[in-house]
């Protein structure tokens, strides 16, 4: 199911992601934002790498856009002193990173990859539409 997230306050569409159920994260909690269930199918789309969702950590990044990998990267040796960070967020991205780093692969439908994928959308360094077409393969 493709979920919706929308700013209470605005009713601005802040991100979208694909799971079997909602799935809250630091900055889109449920106490702020809807997270609404689409009800139509989306076209099917021709993929890099051919419908695969099982993915090598290498065809995942691949999938990035260099400029969001660039800042990806840096962000991940510098958000420790970022100070506009919580230290739960901080846990959070640390976790994030760990993960990535310990899997073997990388599957496109594990909920899991959402959160982080996230907060690179909040954060600026990658769009909505690239977080998408990252997830679609």
């Amino acid at each position: 199911m493709i979920y919706d997230v929308l700013d209470k306050a605005s009713g601005e569409k802040k991100f979208e992601y694909t799971a079997d159920a909602p799935v809250a994260w630091s900055g889109l909690g449920f106490d702020l934002y809807d997270h609404v269930p689409r009800t139509e199918v989306p076209a099917v789309q021709s993929t890099k790498f051919n419908g695969r969702r099982l993915l090598t950590k290498l065809e995942f990044r691949s999938l990035f856009p260099e400029a969001a990998i660039k800042a990806i990267d840096r962000f991940e040796v510098q958000f420790e002193q970022a100070s506009f960070l919580t230290d739960s967020q901080k846990d959070d991205i640390r976790t994030s990173f760990k993960n990535y780093r310990e899997a073997g692969d990388v599957n496109l439908d594990d909920p899991r990859w959402v959160p982080g994928l996230g907060l690179y959308v909040m954060l600026g360094m990658m769009t909505q539409e690239e977080v998408t077409e990252v997830l679609n393969g």
